[in-house]
């Protein structure tokens, strides 16, 4: 009866510590998450993963956005900071199929309030084209990501 109690113990300590992972979910505790209008229809994108990468010439960070972490719609973007410039590259993906940038001239237009180590917020709005020339439209777009 004593092992019993312990090993019940034991398994209680397992669960309350897995259960209360920090890693899991970078947008837990915290406001992060994408708001857009697709091509008519609302989404909030609340599931953000984050990577930087930083050296001596820029830092880069690669952000990953999805509505309740189900792989159907993805935003995906990165920011490359150089010391007299920023880039960066806007990926929306659907069922399968990647929009970006299209070759006929247009773009998405971004303005970013907040850009710091821990924190970027801003807005967003274009059209994005597939290989195919097949496009979607983005507008109202808001970022607010705590990192």
């Amino acid at each position: 009866m004593k092992s019993f109690i312990q090993l019940l113990i034991f398994i209680c300590f397992i669960f309350i510590f897995n259960s209360c992972d920090k890693d899991e979910d970078v947008s837990s505790g915290n406001a992060s998450n994408i708001t857009v209008t697709v091509d008519g229809k609302k989404h909030v994108f609340n599931t953000i993963q984050v990577s930087v990468y930083e050296n001596d010439l820029f830092v880069s960070r690669e952000f990953w956005a999805r509505i309740d972490n189900k792989p159907n719609r993805v935003i995906s973007f990165s920011m490359t900071d150089y010391p007299d410039s920023l880039e960066h590259r806007f990926i929306y993906s659907q069922d399968g199929k990647h929009y970006t940038r299209g070759m006929q001239g247009t773009y998405l237009n971004s303005h970013f309030t907040k850009n710091s180590a821990t924190q970027l917020v801003g807005t967003f709005s274009g059209k994005l084209y597939d290989l195919d020339r097949d496009s979607v439209s983005l507008e109202n777009g808001t970022i607010h990501i705590i990192y």
